[in-house]
């Protein structure tokens, strides 16, 4: 600093300029202006990116552990499982929101992942005691499911309270592209590793990986807390009030949530039967458990691959294509990515016409757009 000739002001010379240019060159630089974030944010799109690969690596892993254990008592058995784990659902909703609204907001996710990665250690030592056992295979069938619900819901939650609206419209699509690198990563990993580690293996696998994503949960943590006001803070170390049924009356008196629902449930009844007819042809031509596995994840593997090419396709869906006439993002040289299946987004405009960070609405449905993303010029 120097001093003004009446010592009355100071005057910030040179040296007291940070140096954002060196900071914010390299790799920093290129994420920063691909994903429109800003310098302070870097560390957490990256926590947030390997907390959904580690979590969805973790449980593709598991995923075709979970379907050959289903066909391990028979395919005409499968309804059964379906209905358990249907009945275990209901169940575990109210005590899930009981939790919920007993533990701070910031440790909730430790006692979820935490209780999930303890049942994978120990249906891994049931299986190696009792490998041929169709009771454990049955209940980890329907342990699997509950499992996928809640992790996955925690994780979008956790995300919800860290990020304020805005930096979750520019950061949200790159976080979750940890889904779509961890969709296919999972399944190469079990289809090459289930003759070696075998299948309680993985499941020791699985579990470490789920403390991975504790960890890059406690590190974003950190992060946000670093720029909480006290209130903010304080805030978060409560836990969330409510009635565990509301969601359940948002839905009725949403038409549009409604409506969302009944789309889930015709989609989930007609890929039913498809994994039913997937089931029977993989229990008659691959006799064994591993081999079972290693189908599955190669199937698995194959679809999420082949999910992400689609999704990345410049301007195309193959099982969305019908969003073309619904979504109308402007001139031919904006471009706009959506990924679904995977979770990942990375929609870039017109910077000429919608400037360097363009705003973005969300559309779904021709007549209420709502779920997909383009500029608010639309």
């Amino acid at each position: 600093m120097v001093m003004t000739s009446d010592n009355e002001h100071l005057i910030p010379t040179l040296r007291d300029t940070p140096a954002e240019p060196a900071a914010n060159s390299g790799w920093r630089g290129w994420l920063i202006h691909a994903i429109n974030a800003r310098p302070d944010e870097i560390g957490a799109v990256l926590w947030g990116f390997t907390l959904f690969f580690l979590l969805f690596t973790s449980y593709a892993i598991l995923r075709p552990v979970r379907d050959a254990m289903g066909i391990a008592s028979g395919v005409r058995n499968l309804q059964w499982l379906f209905s358990a784990t249907f009945v275990t659902i209901l169940v575990a909703v109210p005590i899930y929101g009981w939790l919920n609204a007993h533990v701070a907001r910031v440790r909730f996710i430790d006692w979820v992942y935490g209780f999930f990665a303890i049942n994978m250690l120990g249906f891994a030592a049931f299986l190696t005691v009792w490998p041929a056992s169709s009771w454990i295979a049955r209940a980890f069938f329907v342990w699997l499911s509950v499992f996928n619900l809640f992790v996955m819901s925690v994780a979008w939650s956790l995300m919800a309270d860290l990020f304020d609206t805005g930096q979750a419209k520019r950061l949200f699509g790159f976080i979750a592209g940890g889904v779509s690198i961890g969709g296919i990563a999972g399944p190469v990993f079990a289809a090459l590793m289930v003759s070696i580690l075998s299948i309680p293996g993985l499941l020791v696998v699985s579990a470490l990986l789920l403390y991975g994503a504790v960890l890059a949960k406690s590190q974003l943590v950190t992060w946000r807390s670093a720029r909480d006001t006290i209130q903010e803070d304080d805030e978060r170390q409560r836990p969330v009030l409510g009635n565990p049924f509301s969601g359940f009356t948002l839905v009725v008196r949403s038409p549009y949530l409604l409506c969302l629902a009944v789309f889930v449930l015709l989609l989930t009844t007609a890929t039913t039967f498809l994994y039913f007819e997937q089931a029977r042809l993989v229990v008659t031509m691959f006799p064994t458990r591993s081999a079972q596995v290693r189908i599955f994840s190669i199937i698995d593997g194959c679809v999420q691959t082949l999910s992400l090419i689609c999704q990345m396709s410049d301007r195309a869906f193959c099982a969305l294509l019908w969003l073309e006439r619904a979504v109308d993002c402007g001139s031919s040289h904006d471009r706009c990515w959506f990924f679904s299946a995977g979770g990942l987004a990375n929609l870039r405009g017109n910077r000429h016409r919608y400037g360097r960070s363009p705003r973005w609405r969300i559309c779904f449905y021709p007549s209420r757009a709502r779920n997909a993303v383009c500029p608010d010029a639309c």
